[in-house]
């Protein structure tokens, strides 16, 4: 969502599904396995009790997902798409050894909300919500900016909008001052592909035009030869 790789209300609905997902999960889970009384069918507590400390570890952990998940499934023309699940794999088994001892290494507030509301334990639960949350739409924006943006001159961009269907394409281009603009490479390339477009209407409408006599026998000096020999 942050980073516009899907709809917002597709976005939405990931939410919902994997909350309520999450909650129905662990409701099977006590209704098959049972729940004594002190159990938190696997709630992921902070362990010290810090939460300032259990926060910056569920980023950190997040993060590394996250720009794991960008640079594998989601980047275009990644040549690695069809191996992602490896990665992103390892980066979950990374990120759980690391944080597993302080906060359970959550990574995701699914993961926590489901044991959470059926065990009615809420001790610490915001810290799952705000770090995976703040992790990654700090991270999706920075990936963004680095790695799926690239640098146009304002010259470019105005060059590129007077052209004519390139204006809705770099419209609205934050400025960055010195003369640049980031856009994403996608509107570039878009942008540069409109532009290519115009250039080739402009050398068809200043092309010689070919009289019906040229334009059946081939055209051009072959076709005026050609031509004056029938004559």
């Amino acid at each position: 969502m942050t980073i516009r790789s899907i709809k917002f209300w597709v976005g939405v609905y990931y939410i919902i599904f994997q909350i309520s997902g999450a909650v129905i999960g662990a409701a099977l889970f006590q209704a098959v396995v049972g729940m004594q009384e002190g159990q938190t069918l696997g709630y992921t507590l902070p362990a010290t009790g810090n939460m300032g400390q259990a926060f910056l570890m569920e980023y950190m952990i997040t993060a590394l997902l996250i720009f794991t998940v960008l640079g594998t499934a989601i980047h275009p023309g990644a040549s690695v798409k069809p191996l992602a699940p490896i990665p992103i794999g390892f980066a979950v088994v990374v990120g759980v050894i690391i944080a597993g001892g302080v906060t359970g290494g959550s990574m995701n507030p699914a993961r926590s909300i489901g044991p959470a509301v059926i065990s009615n334990t809420w001790e610490g639960n915001w810290v799952y919500w705000a770090a995976p949350s703040a992790a990654a739409i700090s991270v999706a924006l920075l990936y963004k900016l680095v790695f799926l943006s690239v640098q146009v001159s304002k010259e470019e961009v105005d060059m590129l909008a007077n052209g004519g269907d390139s204006t809705a394409t770099l419209e609205g281009a934050p400025d960055l001052g010195a003369g640049y603009r980031y856009v994403s490479e996608a509107r570039a390339i878009d942008a540069m592909a409109a532009d290519m477009s115009l250039q080739s209407v402009r050398i068809d409408k200043n092309r010689p035009k070919v009289s019906a006599p040229q334009a059946q026998t081939g055209g051009g000096a072959n076709g005026v030869a050609s031509t004056s020999g029938r004559l």
